[in-house]
């Protein structure tokens, strides 16, 4: 593990959480079509290039998001969809590791540390130290707050894509999306 562990998320090689959304439906039955219906549901929502392999699809979900809140960034994640029997019926699991947005906003860092540079040479070699610590401070917690921001607005999009799909193959019957979306007031 070494050092990693001590860094800020936004600057680790990979994400520390994976997205992942179940629809779980009471439903015992599959439609005999299903692979058409997940086709037709994954284009419909905006996915492109699905690929099923032995119950699991694999689609492109191309996003837009916002480095430091300003600048956009678009980014094309992967999400995978997997279909499971359950004793009280199906489950759908819609999982994305946000590996591209993540990285997005991860270079974001480099600009603050170029900016904190600056910061510090412009004002003085010892004089700068204190204004170029306060720029890093400053960036990184905008930096990171944006992230935060990014990974809920790509964890909306993607409870929406379980809805979507797992709506899509059991109109009638019901369901639940785990887990249930976090509430403001638990942040």
């Amino acid at each position: 593990m070494g050092l990693g562990r001590y860094l800020p998320a936004v600057v680790r090689r990979r994400p520390d959480r994976s997205l992942r959304i179940q629809y779980r439906t009471l439903s015992q039955t599959l439609p005999t079509d299903a692979p058409r219906i997940i086709a037709e549901a994954l284009r419909a929502s905006g996915l492109h290039e699905a690929r099923a392999t032995d119950g699991r699809w694999q689609a492109f979900l191309e996003w837009r998001t916002l480095v430091y809140g300003l600048i956009r960034r678009d980014v094309e994640e992967t999400v995978s969809l997997d279909l499971h029997v359950l004793e009280t019926g199906w489950e759908l699991a819609v999982e994305c590791v946000p590996v591209e947005t993540h990285s997005a906003h991860a270079a974001g860092v480099g600009g603050v540390l170029a900016l904190a540079a600056t910061v510090w040479l412009a004002v003085g070699w010892t004089a700068g130290v204190l204004p170029g610590l306060t720029t890093l401070v400053a960036g990184g917690l905008w930096v990171d707050v944006t992230r935060v921001m990014a990974l809920g607005a790509l964890e909306r999009r993607v409870r929406s894509l379980a809805a979507d799909v797992g709506s899509a193959l059991w109109p009638s019957a019901p369901a639940e999306i785990l887990p249930p979306p976090p509430s403001f007031s638990s942040r």
